[in-house]
């Protein structure tokens, strides 16, 4: 783990520093954490750094980071995707969240909301789809919604 964190302070490369994030996420380093922050931070050719981070809140189920995610929901994709991770979980506040982004003004980040519900398990998903459908104020999302759950009950 030493030398991993020592090719974060000597390599400039952001593919390797991508690389050294997930190796330490995989490796469960207690400064897991700490390289999260600093990776979330760090700007890098097509967001790899930023990337990598967020794969590793996800594979850690650190809940520490919703913050940090949620505020970068509308300029990294992945995002939605790492809030449904951390709802399968067990974290209601990250399925909170995603849900709020139902109702954005935004289409995009409603479509992608939506999109990231099919990640959920689908009885945590019915859940909370169910208990949000009829608070959702835009008719293209309560239509994603409706075709989600159809076709989760179906299965």
């Amino acid at each position: 783990l030493d030398l991993l964190h020592g090719v974060l302070g000597q390599d400039s490369s952001y593919a390797v520093h991508a690389e050294v994030i997930n190796a330490l996420a995989d490796a469960k380093d207690p400064d897991l954490p700490a390289v999260i922050r600093a990776g979330l931070a760090t700007p890098s050719y097509q967001d790899d750094i930023q990337a990598a981070a967020l794969r590793a809140i996800a594979r850690s189920n650190d809940t520490t980071f919703l913050g940090a995610v949620d505020s970068l929901v509308p300029t990294a994709g992945q995002a939605m995707g790492v809030l449904a991770v951390l709802g399968n979980g067990g974290s209601e506040r990250a399925l909170d969240i995603l849900a709020g982004y139902l109702n954005s003004d935004r289409a995009f980040l409603r479509r992608r909301a939506a999109q990231a519900f099919s990640r959920v398990k689908t009885d945590v998903a019915i859940a909370k789809l169910g208990a949000v459908r009829d608070g959702l104020r835009y008719d293209d999302v309560k239509q994603m919604v409706d075709q989600t759950l159809k076709q989760m009950k179906s299965k």
